[in-house]
């Protein structure tokens, strides 16, 4: 919950507004994030790398963001 103190007239009002995650978007985000950085990375050392490294950095990267954005209990 956020609170939100706007002062009118000497009195202070406290407003309480609750924020609400997109998580789609926020999940969208670390995709496309994952996605580039993991292409990047596939094509740093060499101009052809094999398919299942490209994947396999895809599938990192996009993790690495997830794992930045999202708690997950254990």
């Amino acid at each position: 919950m956020c609170n939100t103190v706007k002062k009118t007239g000497g009195k202070k009002i406290i407003m309480k507004n609750k924020l609400k995650v997109n998580t789609y978007t926020v999940l969208e985000e670390c995709i496309e994030i994952g996605i580039d950085g993991g292409m990047n990375r596939a094509h740093k050392h060499t101009d052809n790398p094999s398919q299942e490294y490209i994947k396999e950095q895809i599938l990192h990267y996009i993790m690495l963001q997830i794992c930045e954005k999202f708690e997950f209990d254990d």
